[in-house]
Formats: structure tokens, C-alpha cells, sequence
């Protein structure tokens, strides 16, 4: 057979062409975040790429006596998005994706789900942060350790802006409140796992770091 490169041009134009990476745009809609510093016209003007995602096949294996060994579909696994954006000079776009990472993570639901276990949660607080109310005199290296389990806590409200909850230190009760911003770990007191933000984040406007979210097996 005779090639043509007309006949490849036909082919190609007959499918629309071949695609381009200048010629998407991403949106992002139902804004999991209430901001009124960034649109999502914002987040499509500073996406620099987006890797448009793969999906694999999960494969089993029988082999029947005297038979050859075959392969047998089990699952379909599609593959994460990945996009990368640019950062504006006042990193709003990047304190925009904290808060979408920290409204990830339900605090409430994680807690409960340590005591239903049979563990129990403690949350690791950085001690200078805005709007803390703790205890000072229990202050380790600028940091705090508090149990915020069911039975060692009174009133207790979990929720992804606020901890709080009455608890006892030296036989006197005291109200505690903690803004999951100053949280830096929440996890099992028995075996150490569970959530981890890193406080190295960009400041915002006010001075505050912004926590970006690891999860821990």
C-alpha cells in the first residue's frame, strides 16, 4: 500500500487533529472554598500544565492442570490529575490550595475514628499562634501536647475551623480553644499515627503560617 501523505493529513483532520497542550482550559467548579480573593478565572489563567490522567487494568492470574496460565481483568484504576500552577506574587493562589487541603481532612470524623479503635487523640498545637487559648505553664519548646479524647474533655466541639473543649490541668477546669490552623499533628497517642501538617508553609498577609497537609500510614 501506496503512502500518501494527503491521505495521513485526511485522517488526521477527519479526528479534529492532534491535541494540543495550549488549547485547554482548566475550571474547577463548586469551589470547596468560600474566598473572594480567588476565582476560578484565576486558577485558569495561572494553570501552567495538566497531565491528563492514564488508567490501568488490574490483572489476576489461573492456571487450570493442563491448562495454560491466563490473565483475567479485575479492576479499573484511574490515575490522579496532576496540575501545576503558577504563584501569584502574593501567594493567594497557594493559601487558596492550603485551605482546600485543610477542609479535606475532617477532624471530627478522624478523632472518632482513633477512639473507635480503642486509641486515644491527641492533637500537637503550635502554642504562639492567633486566637490559642491554652494553658501557658505547659508549654514545651513552643509546642503543646493536648488529649482530646471523649473521656478526658467536657463540651467538646470538633469541627475544620475550630477545637474546643473544657479540660482539667492541676485539678482546674479551663477552656480550651485551638484553631486547626495552629494544629501541627493530630494523631493516636498509643502507636503515633495519623495526620501531620508541616508548618513550613508561606505566610499570609497577617504573619500566620499556613499548614500544608501529609497523611500518614
Amino acid at each position: 500500500m501506496t503512502f500518501k501523505i494527503s491521505d495521513f493529513k485526511s485522517q488526521i483532520d477527519r479526528l479534529g487533529g492532534p491535541m494540543r497542550q495550549s488549547l485547554f482550559e482548566v475550571q474547577i467548579v463548586n469551589f470547596p472554598v468560600n474566598t473572594s480573593s480567588v476565582t476560578t478565572r484565576d486558577l485558569s489563567f495561572f494553570c501552567k500544565n495538566v497531565a491528563i490522567p492514564g488508567i490501568t487494568m488490574g490483572l489476576n492470574s489461573y492456571e487450570a492442570v493442563g491448562q495454560q496460565r491466563r490473565m483475567y481483568p479485575t479492576s479499573l484504576n484511574p490515575e490522579p490529575v496532576q496540575a501545576i500552577f503558577m504563584l501569584d506574587s502574593n501567594h493567594q493562589i497557594l493559601s487558596f490550595f492550603h485551605s482546600w487541603a485543610q477542609r479535606v481532612v475532617n477532624y471530627s470524623t478522624y478523632c472518632n475514628w482513633i477512639e473507635d479503635n480503642n486509641l486515644t487523640p491527641y492533637v500537637l498545637v503550635r502554642a504562639k499562634s492567633k486566637g490559642l487559648s491554652i494553658p501557658d505553664r505547659f508549654e514545651n519548646n513552643g509546642k503543646i501536647v493536648l488529649n482530646i479524647s471523649a473521656s478526658a474533655t467536657a463540651d467538646r466541639l470538633i469541627n475544620n475551623e475550630i477545637i474546643s473543649f473544657k479540660a482539667r490541668f492541676n485539678g482546674k477546669s479551663q477552656k480550651i480553644i485551638v484553631p486547626c490552623e495552629a494544629v501541627m499533628s493530630i494523631y493516636a497517642n498509643e502507636n503515633g499515627e495519623g495526620m501531620l501538617f508541616d508548618n513550613k508553609g508561606i505566610s499570609s498577609d497577617k504573619g500566620d503560617k499556613k499548614p500544608s497537609l501529609t497523611i500518614l500510614d
